[in-house]
């Protein structure tokens, strides 16, 4: 998609509550995991990004039914924009970009050694990582937006075991940046774009924006 500027969207969700009326504007299948979610902070989670997203998709002349999943199970939309959705405790982030692009947002806390060692990759970023609870975060937000930008997600982690604490990585024949942000003095988040680093715009975006964008009609 040409002209396209990258964005990273926020969205806190602190004061979030589902509210039917709009609830009942999103497509049947959010609707359905939405109301299947066994924790009331993953439903709003889950809610509050679904209403992110079609506020973006609204942007770029999308709707929800453009969107079509790859193998992995990473959406995408045949055109552009490319994007991608990440949530942590109280936020909800969401990155567009003109490639492909992985985001993570992860609140500052432990893992676990186990959890470490399966999945965080080579000796050197397990080491880092197992030394204080900000390595922790630090390491996995790096790695997971790694393997959502090649659309693989954890089930990718073995045939993708680099180590991620390099701002650029080569991997089969691309190049992929990162960059990292503090949300706020507990979230942590990381994008990671292919081919080319970018700046990338930051908007925060109120619930009432969006509330006001699906009343609106």
């Amino acid at each position: 998609m040409k002209n396209l500027v990258p964005s990273l969207y926020v969205l806190e969700i602190t004061e979030f509550n589902i509210s039917n009326d709009i609830l009942d504007m999103l497509p049947a299948e959010r609707q359905i995991r939405i109301n299947k979610a066994i924790k009331m902070e993953k439903a709003k989670q889950l809610y509050a990004s679904s209403l992110l997203l079609g506020y973006i998709l609204d942007k770029y002349g999308k709707k929800f039914d453009d969107i079509k999943l790859l193998e992995s199970g990473k959406p995408y939309i045949k055109d552009g924009p490319y994007f991608n959705v990440s949530h942590s405790g109280k936020y909800v982030v969401i990155a567009v970009d003109q490639e492909d692009i992985g985001v993570d947002i992860q609140e500052i806390t432990t893992v676990s050694e186990a959890a470490a060692k399966m999945f965080l990759g080579d000796d050197s970023d397990l080491n880092i990582a197992l030394r204080n609870e900000y390595y922790h975060s630090y390491i996995w937000c790096r790695k997971e937006a790694f393997l959502k930008c090649l659309g693989v997600g954890w089930n990718g982690k073995r045939e993708s075991n680099v180590s991620i604490l390099c701002n650029k990585i080569e991997y089969n024949a691309s190049s992929y940046f990162l960059t990292d942000y503090f949300v706020s003095e507990d979230y942590f988040l990381t994008l990671c774009e292919k081919n080319e680093h970018k700046d990338f715009a930051i908007e925060e975006v109120s619930k009432l924006e969006l509330e006001i964008f699906y009343r609106s009609g």
